[in-house]
């Protein structure tokens, strides 16, 4: 039985190298990046990246051995989905607002 993931790859929907990444194969190209490696990519402090990550802002899989020291790596799946979240969205245009009549008040006018 194939899975929906592999039907989509056979017609094309998806990514050769996201496949072989969710399967768990070794590829030749890097799929995770440290906090230190991300933030020189978008010029910020690594304790910036990392306060993403403890927030839950940016997902990110521990790989520390022992309890000192934590280490992350950061999925590049992981940083597309949320430079999409963060990107700024245009505003929906509005119709044109219509001008209100003054209506005449009802009844004798005295003045």
């Amino acid at each position: 039985m194939q899975t929906s993931f592999s039907k989509a790859l056979r017609k094309g929907d998806v990514d050769p190298d996201l496949s072989a990444m969710n399967r768990g194969r070794v590829m030749n190209a890097r799929t995770k990046l440290t906090p230190g490696e991300l933030a020189a990519q978008w010029g910020k402090k690594p304790s910036t990246i990392l306060a993403l990550i403890k927030t839950g802002e940016l997902r990110a899989i521990d790989v520390s051995v022992d309890r000192g020291r934590r280490t992350f790596l950061i999925d590049l799946a992981d940083i597309a989905i949320f430079e999409e979240r963060r990107t700024v969205q245009p505003p929906t245009p509005r119709g044109r607002r219509r001008r209100r009549l003054k209506r005449e008040p009802e009844g004798a006018t005295f003045f």
